[in-house]
């Protein structure tokens, strides 16, 4: 009996052995069969690495990591390694191969690096936890990323530029790293260097930033090659060290630094000059100017008498262009201008007054301003002023039954301001400082009282009107005036009257022109014809003074259409303008309207292509060949107010600054300068 409880319990040991045996081996997790792969490097600094992969099919994987040298070491099955992201911290398989991830991730941040070192990597996949890990050894992703490295080219050709009483422009040539430090200091250089793998608090306001050791301030810490740097002291040294470095939260620096300094000024020392007024009005004044070489400026107006006064160093002043509202530098003398700018309006000023001007440079800000006061720009000059010479001569030519060209001689004024009234002298004045649109179409003009239309605000000395009715009475008043947007109008006028012709004695049905380059054909028809004798043929090239260029016989009497040509060979360079001068039997005369094309390829005069003007002012220069012309803008004070040069036989400029008005456009090729008026929509 004994014997047979001693068979059954040796044979219950056998039997708990094999299901141990079972149980261990229906416990242990399969291993993974695809490795993980894509090894990528996010981050690199000095003395960490982000690094990324692409999962295999295990559900973790372990991350051994070795500098210097590949990995020799693999992960044994049934064990649980102990990881830690910091190099050197891990569980350690062979000598400096540390574990430093057991993750199910696909990325991490592995710490304690050394700078300037590969490290290598071996990642394991695996399924399972402690004795039923199952770890795929064989294939796996092994890589390698190296940690910051200096660079090993230095910032150079540092240049300073635009240097001030409390400010500095900075350019260089930058080296290979991927950032640069600046460090600055004042009086002395720069005595310390930065620390590898710790970062500075940059600020381009001296001052402002983290220090490299003791008074050496972080002016600058970014990828560009200039900066401007502020809050500096006149007449003060300071001392540049730039360090090329890698990295950006831990950044490793190249030593030693590219060394350089520079004095800011005690202030400007150019003064502004050749100041213009460009348009003089009856309230305002435009000025335009070369600047100094001070940061800024500023405009300080009087009226009637000499600025004696000169600003205050520290002092920053309130402008503003209306005169008087600015802040007063003295008595009287008002700031109407502050800026880095060369140009600027006055506004709020007298009529016929006189004005003076200075324009001071100056530096800094606030209490640090300096201003240059030894030697500044200046000028005097008045607002608009009433003309005082009338235009004389009117007179009428080209008369029809719906159209005349009106001729004055100018008075004294910048231009005349026309005014035309139907059946009765015009009976009103024009109002001081009060602009009006024009039109030399009768009737489209703005109208003054009742029936009195504006024609034209013109610098010139003749002026074709249209839309007139037959057999009728015009009365016309001529005002010469200075200014433009408030201008100052002489009165009386000078007056004239003429009485367009009565009806037709040939009726036009057709008359038109073609360019056929070398040639023109003209080209009309006549529908009725009565005592008529003749025609002549007229061309002109600036569309006021005409000369015959061929006659062609008329029908005499009839009711049926009849057909004429011209053929003209001789033509003019530019602009052709035609006409047709109807005659009757009695020298009586009629006039058809007026026709134009352009005539290319020849040189000759300027000419315009479009006039008026609305956005772009399009001329066709008399220049054969590579010739430079110089060009002007001018305004009707006799103010340039935009130039330059050109080699092209075409000119186009921007019109879209230009207030509406009337200008020239001068343009001078050797000995040769021609004017052209032009009217800006």
């Amino acid at each position: 009996m004994q014997q047979q409880i001693c068979n059954q319990i040796i044979s219950m040991k056998y039997l708990y052995i094999l299901l141990g045996i079972l149980v261990t081996i229906r416990g242990n997790a399969a291993a993974p069969t695809v490795p993980a792969k894509n090894f990528s490097v996010n981050t690199i600094e000095g003395s960490y690495l982000n690094i990324g992969w692409g999962a295999g099919n295990g559900t973790r994987r372990v991350i051994i990591c070795r500098a210097g040298a590949p990995v020799q070491s693999k992960p044994v099955n049934g064990i649980d390694y102990a990881e830690n992201t910091q190099f050197g911290s891990g569980q350690q398989l062979l000598p400096g191969e540390y574990v430093v991830y057991d993750n199910a991730f696909t990325s991490f941040y592995v710490t304690g690096l050394t700078p300037a070192t590969t490290y290598y990597f071996a990642v394991f996949e695996y399924n399972g936890t402690g004795v039923n890990t199952e770890y795929l050894q064989d294939p796996y992703l092994a890589a390698s990323a190296t940690t910051a490295a200096a660079p090993t080219q230095q910032t150079h050709d540092l240049t300073f530029s635009n240097i001030t009483t409390s400010s500095v422009k900075l350019d260089w040539v930058k080296g290979n790293g991927g950032r640069r430090l600046i460090v600055i200091r004042k009086d002395a250089p720069v005595n310390a260097d930065p620390v590898d793998l710790h970062t500075y608090n940059a600020v381009s306001s001296y001052g402002a930033g983290g220090q490299v050791g003791t008074l050496n301030y972080a002016v600058y810490a970014s990828s560009g090659t200039s900066v401007v740097i502020n809050n500096l002291t006149d007449n003060t040294t300071y001392y540049f060290a730039v360090y090329e470095f890698s990295g950006s939260s831990e950044p490793v620096y190249l030593k030693p630094a590219y060394t350089s300094s520079v004095t800011t000024r005690s202030a400007p020392t150019v003064a502004s000059k050749d100041i213009i007024v460009t348009h003089t009005d009856g309230k305002e004044l435009h000025f335009i100017w070369t600047p100094g070489n001070g940061a800024r400026r500023i405009m300080v107006a009087r009226q009637g008498a000499p600025i004696t006064d000169i600003p205050a160093d520290g002092t920053d002043y309130q402008f503003n262009e209306t005169f008087g509202v600015g802040q007063p530098i003295g008595a009287n003398e008002y700031v109407v201008f502050d800026g880095n700018g060369h140009e600027t309006n006055v506004y709020g000023l007298l009529p016929f007054t006189t004005y003076y001007f200075k324009v001071f440079e100056y530096d800094g800000t606030g209490t640090s301003t300096v201003y240059l006061t030894s030697s500044f720009g200046a000028i005097t000059t008045s607002t608009a002023v009433t003309p005082t010479v009338q235009a004389t001569a009117l007179s009428a030519t080209n008369i029809t039954g719906n159209s005349i060209l009106l001729t004055w001689q100018k008075g004294n004024g910048e231009g005349r301001f026309v005014v035309a009234r139907k059946g009765a002298p015009v009976n009103i004045l024009p109002t001081d400082l009060t602009a009006y649109t024009g039109n030399s179409d009768f009737g489209s003009g703005a109208q003054i009282g009742t029936g009195n239309y504006v024609l034209a605000n013109s610098v010139g000395e003749g002026l074709y009107v249209h839309q007139l009715e037959v057999n009728t009475t015009y009365y016309f008043a001529v005002f010469e005036y200075n200014g433009q947007f408030q201008p100052l109008y002489l009165a009386p006028a000078a007056t004239f009257s003429v009485t367009t012709l009565g009806t037709l004695p040939v009726k036009l049905t057709e008359w038109e022109l073609e360019n056929k380059g070398k040639a023109v054909d003209l080209i009309w028809t006549t529908g009725m014809e009565e005592n008529a004798s003749h025609f002549n043929v007229q061309r002109s090239g600036d569309g006021i003074q005409f000369t015959t260029i061929g006659k062609v016989n008329a029908s005499g009497n009839s009711q049926v259409s009849h057909h004429y040509s011209l053929e003209d060979k001789s033509l003019l360079a530019g602009q052709n303008y035609y006409r047709l001068e109807m005659v009757d039997i009695d020298g009586k005369k009629e006039y058809s309207s007026v026709l134009s094309t352009i005539i290319d390829g020849v040189v000759g005069s300027t000419r315009l292509l479009i006039n008026p003007v609305r956005e772009n002012l399009v001329a066709i220069l008399p220049v054969d060949g590579n010739v430079k012309t110089e060009w002007r803008i001018i305004n009707t004070g006799g103010q340039v107010i935009n130039r330059g040069t050109t080699t092209s036989s075409r000119l186009e400029i921007s019109s879209t600054s230009l207030k509406p008005g009337s200008y020239w456009l001068q343009t001078i090729s050797g000995n040769k300068k021609e004017t052209v008026e032009f009217i800006k929509l």
